[in-house]
């Protein structure tokens, strides 16, 4: 048997508001994303709910899903006759069809961690003596620190 973990680390830093507005806006960029836009009016309501859209999304090709802080009144633009994007927003949190599917996300004092994994198993027809499966796995922890 061969194992193989890949691990990767992000962090950011954002100033959050936990009173100010939140938006999720998905874009399909040039495939398919099941969500469309959801506004929050705080940051608890937000953090209730993010990880249940990440862990429902059904998506395929390009596509891009973003958290934004934003003041209202707030307007929702298009750049390209299609991407969506708010008229004063602030990008706080950015997950594309590029990262490892979200399975946790831990809200804490002043930190947002988001954990994306995945597993890949091989049959390894050609190895006689070890065992028939090869595993890879890949982890992927964005931190981002509140200030």
């Amino acid at each position: 048997m061969e194992s193989l973990v890949n691990y990767s680390e992000q962090i950011y830093k954002r100033r959050i508001d936990p009173n100010s507005t939140f938006i999720v806006i998905a874009n399909p960029i040039d495939g398919f994303i099941s969500f469309d836009t959801e506004e929050f009016n705080n940051f608890e309501s937000l953090s209730k709910n993010l990880l249940s859209i990440l862990l429902n999304l059904e998506c395929c090709g390009e596509w891009d899903l973003k958290v934004y802080q934003t003041k209202k009144p707030y307007k929702i633009f298009k750049k390209y006759g299609y991407y969506k994007y708010p008229s004063n927003g602030k990008l706080i949190f950015k997950h594309s069809y590029m990262d490892l599917p979200v399975k946790n996300i831990n809200f804490k004092k002043d930190l947002i961690e988001i954990i994306g994994s995945e597993i890949e198993v091989k049959e390894n027809w050609e190895n006689e003596h070890d065992d028939f499966l090869d595993y890879e796995i890949d982890l992927e922890i964005i931190k981002i620190k509140i200030a």
